[in-house]
């Protein structure tokens, strides 16, 4: 196949896919909005802190301590999951959520800080989405499904450098954090009992 074909054909299964069980597309849909909002933060916060002056090895340091919050989160997610089931959904997206709008001090510390705690609750979602997918579609279903799902970053990269290069960074985060908060208070009111339930 060539590379258009393969595009298409993922397209095609992952259509299929989605029109099997609504309750599929929801989450996906739902953990591809935190999963994007979070991945903007983590790249563009390079370009945050070098507005403030920093120098590559300040920045380097920092995303050191933010990819060390992001293993720690990785190692509890197991331990939190199996504790607290699908109630741990709602801090650690309101973690995100809330981080990001923290850039808003603008403040390089606070966001520095907020970087840190997003990146934990980013890692500790992922045994929750997994374990979500696994119950309703097989492993080689879930692969076409991620794959076509992560290229929704290609649209969402270029559109917010657009918007900050017309606004500014920090007025873009601050937007996106509120668009994303606002997205997960009518996500949980809507699906509830989808989203804050533990199914186990």
């Amino acid at each position: 196949r060539t590379i258009r074909e393969t595009v298409k054909h993922h397209f095609a299964v992952s259509a299929c896919i989605l029109q099997k069980d609504a309750r599929i597309g929801k989450i996906i849909g739902f953990y591809s909005v935190v999963f994007a909002a979070h991945t903007l933060l983590f790249f563009y916060s390079q370009q945050y802190f070098a507005d403030f002056g920093y120098n590559k090895v300040q920045i380097s340091v920092i995303m050191l301590l933010v990819g060390g919050a992001s293993c720690f989160g990785a190692l509890a997610s197991e331990k939190m999951y199996r504790r607290f089931g699908k109630r741990c959904l709602i801090p650690e997206t309101v973690i995100i959520a809330a981080a990001i709008l923290c850039y808003g001090s603008g403040k390089a510390g606070v966001a520095a800080a907020a970087l840190m705690c997003a990146g934990f609750a980013n890692a500790a979602l992922y045994p929750i989405q997994s374990d979500s997918l696994n119950a309703l579609i097989p492993s080689e279903q879930r692969a076409t499904l991620i794959s076509v799902d992560s290229m929704a970053m290609i649209v969402l990269f270029p559109l917010a450098g657009a918007f900050a290069d017309r606004w500014g960074l920090k007025t873009v985060l601050l937007l996106l954090g509120a668009i994303l908060l606002l997205f997960l208070l009518a996500a949980f009111c809507i699906e509830k009992e989808s989203f804050s339930s533990d199914h186990s």
